[in-house]
């Protein structure tokens, strides 16, 4: 969302006394009494819109020092750690953010604010059930179940869907139905109903297929928890790559900033692909700084692209190689989910022969309602 109207990040709300995410507030420079937040769109992960804010207390309002001119659609978040105040883009909170979840260890509050916008299907359920272990601890056990097996459940179950939706219009298609489709748990199972979402994209993917991917960041049978084993974090985000002369970090900085500002894995996948091509000389560090991705489908496929690329810059027809990988790669992903990556597997690696012609094959053979909504940019994409 491009507005005519700069909206300018004027202060935030904190949603608790101490440390953690706060709300951002917006202004207007032409009006600078209004109050704004930011509406998210949930399928893009970007600003559909801003809401004026009313009745806001300015006692609870904490203005900063000066204005911060806002020229993105990207969601902004503020996170304040003890007297430091932290502004940052979606795509940047991976490495601004994240890292001080070490610090927050034993605040499982925070913990989960964090592994929930930018953590690791791991690691959310890791903080996930030291959330419930605290509420247990503290408040008693039906209200750590009651919040653990609902309000927990339900996002890691939303979450999903919205994940494995194609498009805008399947995504749509999930929000009206919001209210008809759910989650539970039975006999220790996740059990879900989505036959309210028979008629969208997702007659392709199977109950089961749904309930493995809520399962890798939720756990539905927590009894003795053992928080011995944390997973581990990824450090090397802020490493000093030193195998990388000094003036291309810039350029590696701005290759990984791409590709974790994406919303889409089909998308990051496809812009990491591209990057191995484009600068072989830079794989090695850019496999190190790029160390993991938050959906299960591209941090495999990623893990096998490091394999044969992360180590070697003297590989030939570097794209008939890459070929063969994206061949394997619309083999291995979910079947409503082969119409994004044609999308941006055509926008990113059209221009390169080997892989143009394995594109287009999988265009061609393609259901028509998996690219229904964006066919000629991808005929304009692939020349055809």
């Amino acid at each position: 969302m491009k507005s005519s109207q700069k909206h300018n990040l004027f202060g935030f709300i904190p949603y608790q006394g101490g440390d953690g995410f706060c709300l951002p507030v917006f202004s207007l420079r032409a009006n600078p009494n209004d109050y704004f937040i930011q509406i998210p769109d949930v399928f893009t992960n970007k600003v559909s819109k801003y809401r004026k804010l009313d009745g806001i207390i300015q006692s609870d309002l904490i203005k900063f020092d000066s204005e911060n001119h806002i020229d993105t659609d990207s969601l902004i978040f503020v996170f304040r750690s003890e007297s430091k105040i932290i502004i940052s883009e979606l795509g940047d909170v991976q490495s601004k953010i994240v890292p001080l979840m070490n610090k927050y260890e034993n605040n499982p509050a925070i913990l989960q604010q964090i592994a929930e916008i930018s953590g690791t299907p791991q690691y959310k359920k890791y903080a996930r059930a030291k959330m419930r272990q605290h509420l247990r601890d503290t408040i008693g056990e039906s209200a750590a179940s009651f919040y653990h097996e609902g309000s927990v459940l339900r996002s890691a179950f939303w979450d999903v869907l919205i994940a494995l939706a194609p498009d805008w219009k399947a995504a749509n298609h999930i929000i009206a139905n919001k209210l008809n489709i759910s989650a539970w748990i039975e006999d220790g199972k996740i059990q879900i109903d989505v036959k309210a979402l028979s008629d969208s994209s997702y007659d392709a993917v199977k109950t089961a297929s749904i309930i493995q991917l809520i399962n890798d960041q939720f756990d539905p049978c927590l009894q003795n928890e053992d928080f011995s084993s944390v997973p581990t974090l990824d450090n090397d985000i802020l490493s000093d790559i030193k195998e990388v002369p000094r003036q291309e970090r810039v350029r590696l900085s701005q290759l990984v900033a791409q590709i974790r500002k994406s919303p889409r894995q089909e998308e990051r996948l496809v812009l990491f692909m591209k990057y191995l091509i484009d600068y072989p000389h830079l794989n090695f560090a850019l496999s190190k700084e790029y160390d993991f991705d938050k959906a299960k489908f591209a941090n495999q496929s990623i893990k096998e692209l490091k394999k044969t690329f992360g180590n070697k810059d003297k590989i030939n027809n570097r794209d008939l190689y890459m070929a063969k990988f994206l061949v394997k790669f619309f083999s291995t992903i979910f079947p409503m989910q082969r119409g994004a990556l044609v999308w941006y597997a055509a926008m990113h690696l059209g221009k390169y022969r080997h892989l143009n012609g394995v594109i287009l094959s999988k265009f061609k053979n393609m259901e028509f309602r998996f690219t229904e909504t964006g066919r000629a940019e991808i005929r304009e994409a692939l020349d055809v």
